[in-house]
């Protein structure tokens, strides 16, 4: 199953620029000439701040020991406040997040101390965007709403609207995508009001991201490419290279693979030369995905572990997290189903300590303090209480020792019967631990097999091809798939062989695990087969693939069965002549309300039959414009329901067929469904259910 890649948006503002009055060439300069002053502090920061809008982080980690030691001796500590945050900022935007939190921590500290609010603001800002990177979720939302709540009451409008913005990205990261939308909307509305281009430029992304989401991908596109010219007017590169992702993104689904390739190798170029790790993450994810689906496995190999060496490099669990996903689809693809498994394990691994690994910590970081306050108060409640009663309760103490002596003759006999109870009830305890026991190994191995089975579906649905396939062969199509278990013994294909188009529906012996099994070995045989074979005859197909099943599952004797029933339609498309062959199942066609019906061979694929007795021939067709053409498996005919819990029958399929052929292919799709549905009622499904129908 192809699968399209999220597009994760890494890029926010994190801190709102104030102007310079005047440049300074080295902060070195400064703090080698003399003692600072609250002048030389102003200095050093507004450098500091023009460092962080040229990039340049790492001349700010150099000097961050000298300048926090010469400017925490000032009498002023705005100033060392002010340079700690910068330096937070800039050891976030290098990798070291955890250090930046330490330092954002301490700012704050003393921007409290000193009661400075738009400091304080920026602080609680910081500490949200830099958890977010963690994907610490709860710890950023507190932070964040510290921040709204002190620039609202100080009217604080840019900053407010960067601060909303972040929140918005956090509610789309947690999939409540209205609540995002609003967000984000609301900051795009205070930065129009104040020409604030930087801002407009981020949240104007972020509200096409929402759209792009939503399915609306023609708002999207106008979004994203409002952005990038806002960018491109401000020279905001990181904002350039994410808003050529996200075009990216919409050009692949229109199939406009040149221009969603460009514009993914400038974004790559840009985020190489501003060293944004989490642009290049997104880049070389995004371009390996797209190297899975050209079949180019290899190349798809170097890119992902691109991606995976700059998450290990910039702590990016999210990023990893996708990086390990993709790998598992990219050795997947490959066939390479061992590797495939351990990469999705990790995933699954890294994805399980992301959701769940810092919840309770940071909700005892923003409640504990008040709970323990109320428990300390009820603890001395209960002291006063005790207090009172404790006279009450001398006397009875005395009185109670009376009732104990006649107690303890009465207890020596019960105690003798307990015993004797104890030794009977030990006894049964012994075995009811046992029997847990083997309980909690059974749990266990049943979650190990649900898991793995759960794994094989994802494996199955790979192969299996999307609708969309369907949609860009085809007028007209649907798909209707309904596996009786997790997985499924039916399987579908779909290629084309230059001009050719070969459909097939596969009904495999069992269903479940066994049947899902025989439908990988037929998909891979397929694609020796026709893929790379190139076959496009129905009869030779199911010639050759019988032979192969035969000596692939050691057909030498009559004691095994395991095979499968197999429809196999090839269309030429520039003769409109067809041909079908078939080894146990049907083709239905349907030409302005002729129905007709090409029944194939009775013998199935593989079985105990010889493939040397078996001759494969194909029946011709004709192509119109008005014939439907219908491929099914047994699964449907074969339901028990209705008012008397019978078998559905092949003949009440075929009318019903007929009947909803003058309807749109989607529309048929649906009251064959709903007609299925209708009659199973309560009962259990019995057999994998898959209908084909397409127009040409």
């Amino acid at each position: 199953m192809r699968s399209y890649s999220f597009i994760f948006l890494l890029l926010l503002c994190v801190n709102f620029v104030f102007g310079q009055d005047k440049e300074v060439d080295s902060v070195q300069l400064i703090l080698n000439s003399h003692d600072l002053d609250t002048n030389d502090a102003k200095i050093i920061y507004r450098l500091q701040l023009k460092q962080i809008n040229d990039g340049d982080f790492k001349s700010i980690i150099k000097n961050k020991t000298q300048v926090l030691n010469r400017t925490s001796k000032l009498n002023d500590q705005l100033w060392y406040a002010n340079s700690m945050r910068l330096v937070g900022l800039a050891l976030e935007r290098t990798g070291e997040i955890d250090l930046a939190l330490k330092i954002y921590a301490d700012a704050l500290n003393i921007a409290q101390t000193i009661k400075r609010k738009r400091l304080e603001a920026q602080c609680y800002h910081n500490i949200g965007f830099a958890n977010y990177l963690q994907s610490s979720f709860d710890k950023a939302i507190i932070a964040y709403l510290n921040a709204i709540k002190i620039r609202e009451e100080i009217k604080d409008s840019v900053p407010l609207a960067w601060t909303l913005n972040n929140v918005g990205l956090i509610y789309w990261r947690q999939h409540s995508k209205n609540d995002a939308l609003k967000h984000f909307v609301h900051a795009q509305d205070i930065f129009r009001k104040k020409n604030f281009l930087e801002g407009l430029a981020v949240s104007t992304n972020n509200v096409g991201l929402i759209y792009d989401e939503f399915g609306d991908k023609i708002k999207a596109k106008k979004y994203y490419f409002e952005a990038y010219h806002l960018n491109n007017k401000i020279d905001n590169k990181d904002g350039i290279a994410l808003a050529l992702n996200n075009l990216s993104e919409i050009y692949r689904l229109e199939k406009k693979m040149d221009t969603c390739i460009q514009f993914l190798n400038k974004a790559l170029e840009i985020n190489t030369e501003i060293n944004n790790l989490e642009g290049l993450e997104l880049n070389y994810r995004n371009l390996a995905d797209i190297s899975r689906e050209q079949g180019d496995h290899k190349k798809a190999l170097e890119l992902i572990q691109k991606a995976i060496n700059v998450s290990n490099k910039g702590n990016l669990p999210q990023g990893l997290i996708s990086d390990y996903n993709q790998l598992s689809l990219i050795y997947a693809d490959m066939g390479n189903y061992k590797d495939a498994f351990l990469a999705h394990k990790y995933y699954a691994k890294l994805n399980d300590s992301l959701n769940f690994g810092d919840k309770l910590a940071s909700l005892e970081a923003a409640f504990g303090k008040e709970k323990i306050e109320k428990e300390v108060a009820l603890l001395k409640n209960e002291k006063e209480i005790s207090e009172l009663q404790l006279k009450r309760k001398q006397w009875v103490i005395y009185t109670a020792i009376i009732g104990i002596i006649f107690l303890v003759i009465v207890s020596f006999f019960i105690v003798r019967s307990n015993i004797n109870r104890k030794k009977t009830n030990l006894s049964l305890e012994l075995k009811n631990n046992e029997i847990i026991k083997q309980k909690e190994i059974i749990e266990a191995k049943s979650n190990d097999i649900t898991d793995s089975i759960l794994y094989a579906k994802r494996i199955q649905s790979a192969v299996l091809p999307e609708v969309i396939e369907f949609k860009s062969q085809f007028t007209e199509s649907f798909v209707l798939f309904e596996p009786r278990d997790i997985v499924s013994g039916d399987f579908y294909w779909l290629d084309r062989i230059d001009d050719t188009i070969v459909m097939i529906l596969a009904d495999c012996t069992g269903h479940g695990v066994p049947g899902a099994f025989m439908s990988i070995i037929g998909h891979d045989l397929l694609k020796q087969i026709i893929k790379e074979g190139k076959q496009v005859n129905p009869s030779l197909i199911l010639r050759e693939l019988d032979y192969k099943v035969h000596q692939l599952l050691n057909k030498n004797t009559n004691s095994n069965n395991d095979g499968m029933d197999i429809a196999v339609v090839a269309f030429d498309t520039t003769t409109n002549k067809g041909a079908f062959c078939g080894a146990g199942r049907p083709l239905i066609t349907v030409d302005e309300g002729k129905m007709e019906i090409h029944h194939g061979h009775k013998f199935s694929i593989g079985g105990s039959s010889d493939s040397s007795c078996k001759l494969f021939l194909n029946i011709p067709f004709d192509i119109t414009p008005t014939k439907k053409f219908y491929l099914l498996s047994d699964g449907y005919s074969d339901q028990f329901g209705g008012e008397k819990g019978k078998k559905f029958k092949t003949q009440r399929l075929l009318q019903t067929i007929s009947t909803i052929s003058t309807l749109p292919m989607q529309e048929q799709k649906k009251v064959l469904l709903e007609t299925f549905t209708t009659w199973k009622g309560q009962l259990e499904q019995v057999d994998d259910v898959c209908v084909l129908g397409i127009r040409l």
